[in-house]
């Protein structure tokens, strides 16, 4: 939690609703971790789960999101973990659901749900059947895992002991839930958007961009690479599909949109040292190589000509994703 005093009662709510509703669970112990909070989120927390011996509140120093959630692990007694963010909202069958596939599947390390976005003061639509299929997932990801947030999921605790989460501000769900991945066997999917993510314009993930957090985001996004391909996944197509494109061209742009006043170069030599490291990662394809090697030479000439060479790679990057359709549709 970091100064969300007016939200943080809606998230206790909606997990003690979750709570209750899930009477085969003995024991649930939901820790709330107030990130330094310079408003009133301390006081709404500690009155929003007062008399409830199931939620405890930790204070730390301020040191950022991944910070907050290892804070939380720290002190954590479950044989599973969830992460939810405090302006966020759970539905009633969220931990029921859980559950419920944990006994379809005992052998899972890990459980999925859907999330259900909604714009700050709306209200989330639950839906779904609410059925659970197994994901093998020792070998390869499924085009489906290609967008993946850190708070959709439960992880067997045991598992995944050793790790925690970077100092990243932005992207360091993505460095943790790639390392799960990498060392997950199997995962049971939950047909329903159990988690309510609140589109807000002043969070972290959907505020203006900023060198420290494109310079987080290309940092956080390579380590996600080297996780997988540590974990010696066969996820090139979904890869390429999700992440791999998102990187490639979304973060040029916002580089370049970038105010003066920052050190835009420091950003440029950051992302064209990740791009080499990703060009040699063995899930990329020939073709993604090719675009990712072309730009990090364009990166190292005069603006004009990297503008232009990152310009045609995208056309003709984008003309053979458009012409892969178009074969796979007649097929």
């Amino acid at each position: 939690m970091y100064n969300v005093a007016s939200l943080v009662a809606d998230a206790v709510s909606s997990i003690r609703t979750a709570a209750d509703r899930a009477k085969s669970v003995a024991d649930i112990d939901v820790i709330l971790v107030d990130d330094g909070s310079t408003d009133a989120t301390l006081a709404a927390a500690e009155s929003a789960v007062a008399g409830d011996g199931r939620f405890r509140v930790v204070r730390k120093a301020n040191g950022g999101e991944g910070s907050a959630r290892n804070a939380g692990i720290e002190v954590a007694d479950g044989d599973w973990l969830m992460f939810f963010d405090s302006d966020d909202v759970v539905s009633p069958t969220m931990f029921s659901d859980v559950v419920r596939a944990l006994e379809m599947h005992p052998e899972v390390d890990l459980v999925r749900c859907g999330t259900c976005v909604f714009n700050d003061g709306g209200t989330p639509e639950w839906c779904g059947s609410g059925s659970v299929r197994l994901l093998d997932i020792s070998h390869e990801l499924p085009d489906e895992l290609s967008m993946f947030g850190v708070t959709e999921m439960a992880y067997r605790r045991e598992k995944f002991a050793n790790l925690r989460f970077s100092a990243y501000c932005i992207g360091a769900d993505l460095v943790y839930t790639s390392a799960c991945f990498a060392r997950a066997s199997g995962m049971a999917v939950i047909d329903r958007r159990n988690y309510g993510y609140r589109i807000r314009s002043d969070s972290a993930a959907h505020s203006s961009p900023t060198a420290k957090k494109l310079m987080d985001s290309i940092g956080s996004t390579e380590e996600m690479f080297v996780n997988f391909a540590f974990g010696g996944k066969r996820i090139g197509r979904s890869l390429s599909r999700g992440r791999g494109n998102a990187w490639i061209e979304r973060l040029p742009s916002e580089i370049a949109g970038l105010p003066s006043s920052c050190d835009v170069p420091q950003v440029w030599r950051k992302w064209a040292q990740s791009m080499r490291t990703a060009a040699r990662m063995p899930f990329f394809t020939n073709w993604q190589k090719m675009v990712v090697r072309t730009i990090v030479l364009a990166g190292d000439s005069v603006a004009i000509v990297k503008a232009f060479a990152f310009a045609l790679c995208v056309v003709l990057y984008r003309l053979k994703l458009m012409i892969l359709r178009r074969r796979r549709r007649r097929r």
